[in-house]
């Protein structure tokens, strides 16, 4: 049902197919996106002795995120990822998804790693206030 307009390789096609144009992965990207918002809803009322598992949970799923956002990259291609209802018909809110998913998923993982470095040299409290909060 979707034009393709460049070869792609046989195992990028396979996996767009049968993994990322499912509706079974786009329900397991919602729930990581709808359990990643929980969590950070969760700042300030859960127990502070407790917050590093928080912060650890939410790290995982910002790593998740960046995978599946350079998984659909890699597998649909950098220019069908940012202009999706050029080459598809009947996507113009699927190409504003994109584009805005990605661009929140670029500022989380530049905030998780300026976290993480931020952590390592001791300074978590200038850089982020509390702690590594991430944006999505």
């Amino acid at each position: 049902t979707q034009s393709h307009s460049r070869k792609q390789w046989r195992p990028l096609a396979w996996v767009r197919v049968n993994v990322i144009e499912t509706s079974v992965y786009r329900k397991f990207v919602l729930l990581l996106t709808l359990m990643q918002i929980w969590m950070l809803a969760l700042y300030g009322i859960f127990p502070k002795e407790q917050e590093d598992l928080l912060t650890d949970a939410v790290d995982v799923l910002v790593v998740a995120h960046v995978v599946d956002v350079l998984l659909r990259v890699i597998a649909i291609g950098p220019y069908e990822y940012w202009n999706y209802s050029e080459m598809n018909k009947n996507a113009k809110f699927e190409m504003f998804q994109h584009r805005f998913e990605g661009f929140v998923v670029l500022v989380s993982a530049v905030a998780f790693v300026v976290s993480k470095i931020a952590v390592g040299s001791g300074n978590q409290e200038v850089v982020f206030g509390r702690g590594t909060r991430r944006v999505v």
